[in-house]
């Protein structure tokens, strides 16, 4: 098995934040592969703001990135309904 690459990164607005066990679940559902894993990195955004930014890593061959993202953004919009995410893929 190949070691996880960084597939998809994300911010989420207002401070917000999600743990790494949901975020793993929700990732691996998505994905629909049980080898990802998620972090979670603290990262100036502008002059005086500063905000986490998560990384959703995985197998370097992982299928269908298209529709990975769309699954993503649903299950994150169900478990943060109230939240805007920013989400990046990065291949």
């Amino acid at each position: 098995m190949s070691d996880p690459v960084p597939l998809f990164q994300f911010r989420l607005r207002n401070g917000m934040s999600i743990g790494p066990v949901a975020l793993r679940r929700i990732w691996s559902t998505a994905s629909q592969n049980q080898h990802v894993t998620v972090s979670r990195e603290l990262r100036r955004l502008g002059n005086l703001q500063s905000g986490h930014v998560y990384s959703l890593n995985g197998p370097p061959n992982l299928g269908d990135l298209p529709n990975v993202e769309t699954r993503l953004r649903s299950l994150l919009n169900d478990v943060l309904p109230e939240v805007h995410v920013v989400l990046v893929r990065l291949l």
